[in-house]
């Protein structure tokens, strides 16, 4: 009579009516956290919002627009006089020629001054786009936040739920005498700590919304819908070769672009300031000790460029090393809530066929919750550190440091000189803004050229050079893109 009676109790506790809304809905709440929405932003449509409104990077672009005047007020000094000055010379007839003595003595001074002033331009340019990226990184960690805390909050809500039936379901038993009301304690304890947890979300993902629209200059009352990555990761994501990146990058990366910059801008004012000697402006007794601060920025700006470089290929390999292990322990999350989910999977058919007591489902199901939950945040954690290393080190910078097959170089000499120009090989040199020789085997530095009407030739004495040379052409492209060829030159 007693199995008669406990056979009935777990048919009653096993009925659908304990589970009607929710116990049977487990596996369509698990798969409607990740599906896509409709009118929903995805990461690029967001990233392309934030950097368009942003005020960093407006006032970013207003300093380039400055340096790039600074290049006609830097041309403007090889005529340094106004309408006003050439009327007075005209009426009063004092033209003398010491002002033509002047103007042709301080052309050398000035020419290096505008190729100071339009390095300076390059090094802005060069800034912004580090702003940008910058700023597209920070967005991208307010995404994945955002869609992690929207995550948690949905299924802590599910959660939530089906306690409310468990807590139904285990009053039954109660009733029935199988259990205490300790347990039922036990349960609303459990009931409190949960909403705590979901409260903490809420609160969360408000503060992050309101982040986002913020960044992106969105009225703060209006709705921001986000699309849920459902791609997740593996193994294969970060097959990464991270020597080999982290090199590339130090050629690369935009910040040490603008330190580079920021060197030929130095070597190009102590170029001026040394000729300023055949001007009447540079004749003084400060002139040595200019041309020694100038020098002393040259060093300068070149220990600078040495610990941008440092720092650059230090981060990739903190970076990369971040993305991997943030990746593994995802893959790790990953199979215990696959090894939950089969087994709540067959606990809910052993539901079905009506031998498992409703209570003992809720309770795999809120297992599987637990584990599934975790597994999202170290999914969507796993994303934020993948964007990272594609902010310090571009994944597609492998294109950007590759040898190109149009890129070559000519050589032509004089009595003390020698030449080199790029040869036009099929592409077209109107795209191009600079072209840098690196002399790798010559112990001389890099020389850049900004002549396309001369095909970006360099001049360099014979006494610097010694056959063969083993050279890095490095070619920048207008639209940003860099362009690489490693080449032996033999006279």
């Amino acid at each position: 009579m007693k199995n008669v009676i406990l056979i009935l109790i777990t048919l009653s506790l096993s009925t659908h009516a304990f589970t009607k809304d929710y116990a049977l809905q487990i596996l369509e709440q698990k798969a409607s956290v990740l599906a896509p929405k409709e009118n929903a932003l995805t990461l690029e449509e967001v990233k392309n919002l934030a950097v368009g409104d942003n005020v960093d990077a407006r006032i970013a672009y207003e300093r380039l627009y400055q340096a790039q005047n600074k290049i006609s007020l830097a041309r403007a000094q090889f005529f340094p006089y106004g309408v006003g000055d050439v009327a007075a010379i005209y009426y009063t007839s004092s033209f003398s020629a010491l002002i033509l003595v002047e103007l042709a003595t301080s052309l050398p001074m000035k020419w290096y001054n505008v190729q100071k002033e339009r390095h300076l331009r390059n090094a802005e340019e060069w800034n912004l786009k580090a702003l940008r990226e910058n700023i597209k990184n920070q967005t991208a960690l307010l995404y994945y936040n955002i869609l992690k805390e929207e995550s948690m909050l949905a299924l802590t809500s599910y959660e939530l739920n089906l306690m409310e039936e468990l807590f139904s379901s285990k009053r039954a038993e109660v009733d029935f005498g199988l259990i205490t009301e300790k347990e039922l304690e036990d349960l609303k304890f459990r009931i409190l700590n949960l909403r705590d947890e979901y409260l903490r979300f809420e609160g969360y993902l408000f503060e992050e919304k309101a982040a986002m629209k913020m960044l992106l200059n969105l009225p703060y009352y209006s709705e921001l819908r986000l699309q849920p990555v459902s791609k997740l990761l593996s193994s294969k994501d970060y097959n990464i070769n991270t020597e080999a990146l982290a090199r590339a990058t130090q050629e690369n990366a935009f910040e040490v672009k603008s330190a580079e910059e920021v060197v030929n801008a130095a070597f190009d004012a102590r170029r001026s300031t040394s000729w300023s000697i055949l001007s009447f402006s540079g004749i003084g007794f400060g002139y040595l000790a200019n041309v020694r601060m100038q020098r002393s920025k040259v060093r300068e700006a070149q220990y600078r460029l040495e610990a941008v470089k440092n720092n650059v290929y230090n981060n990739v390999y903190t970076k990369v090393g971040m993305f991997q292990n943030s990746v593994d322990y995802f893959l790790s999350t990953k199979m215990i809530s696959d090894s939950t989910e089969r087994f709540m999977r067959g606990q809910l058919e052993v539901f079905r066929m009506g031998e498992l007591p409703v209570s003992k489902l809720i309770e795999t199901e809120l297992y599987f919750l637990r584990d599934y939950r975790e597994m999202l945040q170290a999914h969507y954690n796993a994303y934020v550190r993948y964007d990272d290393v594609g902010r310090i080190a571009p994944l597609d910078v492998s294109k950007a440091s590759s040898d190109n097959e149009n890129l070559d170089v000519k050589l032509k000499y004089s009595t003390f000189s020698y030449y080199f120009s790029l040869v036009d090989n099929g592409f077209d040199m109107s795209n191009i803004e600079s072209v840098t020789y690196h002399f790798e085997n010559q112990g001389m530095a890099w020389v850049r050229s900004f002549r396309s009407q001369s095909e970006f030739y360099v001049k360099v004495s014979k006494r610097k050079i010694r056959f063969p040379v083993d050279m890095n052409i490095e070619v920048l492209m207008k639209d940003g893109e860099v362009l690489n060829k490693k080449l032996r030159v033999t006279k």
